[in-house]
């Protein structure tokens, strides 16, 4: 049995566990919404009588504030309830470790490698960990923006809503290898940075990989060592998934963004690696919406392909059989 087919009937498996408890997060919403517009209503109702009685209009949007501070606690209710109930269990079903705060160390390592647009605020959340055939792996989520000016002129442009990835290599990078998503009419540009790098573009025959990415390096011979065939195909199929989930408008994603902008960098025993997909893809969305059936199913598929970036790793280690591991 190969290996996709081995992955196929894993998430099969993995979904059919996570049915019952997707359908039981499912009743939990219906009543807590219930709840919480019966509250709703109640609180709209109390402002409007005190707002009739000719009190203090400052007393009214204090009371009113109020009331909007606790809404958003009974979202955040929902929010963290999903995420216990179903997020964590896949993660588990997985075997990937959830750590909700996510992980502030790879956002660092990502920046450092220049593989994220430059930011001055945001964060990270919902964290996974994991390891497949000695080849450790983690997954966070990052939201960064660039704010600029001041005062009237002051601006904040969303720059980064996706994930990044840190994959153990079980094998050492003697020069590093840079590949980022073709961009078209700005390919000019990019190509310039990196001569400037020290970089040069590395030709690949692989025509399907071509289309998709450009990729750097400074040593021919170690950049295809690292690119095999079976590599550029997973890396294909890694981007073409997301833009199909993105043009769908599926789990939440395509906020601004017509495709997803894929960086990464092998360095050493590390490969880094973003995807900009401009969404919060662990959030379940409003309580008053229904949860999407294929929400659970559709992070299943790919917690399950970037178990099999890692798988990838493993396989292609025999191509470093000349270097050591440090």
């Amino acid at each position: 049995m190969s290996i996709t087919q081995q992955m196929d009937e894993k998430i099969a498996e993995i979904q059919a566990e996570l049915a019952p408890k997707f359908k039981y997060v499912e009743q939990f919403r219906q009543q807590y919404f219930k709840d919480t517009l019966i509250h709703a209503v109640l609180i709209a109702a109390v402002l409007i009588l005190v707002a009739l009685t000719g009190i203090d209009i400052f007393f009214v949007f204090g009371l009113g504030s109020l009331g909007g501070v606790y809404l958003t606690y009974r979202q955040y209710t929902y929010t963290h309830k999903v995420k216990e109930e179903a997020i964590k269990p896949m993660a588990e079903l997985l075997d990937l470790k959830y750590i909700p705060s996510g992980s502030y160390d790879i956002l660092q390592q990502a920046k450092q490698a220049n593989i994220i647009p430059t930011y001055n605020r945001g964060g990270v959340e919902d964290g996974f960990i994991g390891k497949v055939k000695d080849t450790e792996f983690e997954f966070t989520e990052a939201h960064l923006k660039y704010e600029s000016g001041s005062g009237k002129n002051k601006s904040v442009k969303r720059v980064f809503d996706g994930g990044l990835m840190r994959f153990k290599l079980p094998y050492h990078v003697n020069e590093d290898v840079l590949i980022l998503t073709d961009k078209g009419m700005f390919n000019s540009l990019k190509n310039m940075t990196q001569k400037f790098s020290g970089m040069q573009h590395i030709a690949l025959e692989d025509p399907r990989f071509e289309e998709i990415y450009q990729a750097y390096g400074t040593d021919q011979v170690e950049a295809r060592r690292v690119l095999t065939p079976l590599f550029m195909d997973v890396l294909a199929n890694l981007k073409e998934r997301f833009d199909i989930k993105i043009a769908n408008k599926s789990s939440g994603l395509s906020i601004g963004r017509k495709s997803c902008d894929i960086q990464m960098l092998f360095s050493g025993n590390t490969l880094l690696l973003s995807l900009n997909y401009k969404g919060d893809y662990f959030e379940p969305g409003l309580m008053y919406k229904s949860l999407d059936v294929d929400w659970i199913s559709d992070m299943v598929e790919d917690f399950a392909l970037m178990r099999f970036i890692a798988s990838s790793l493993k396989v292609q280690q025999h191509n470093y059989a000349h270097t050591q591991v440090k």
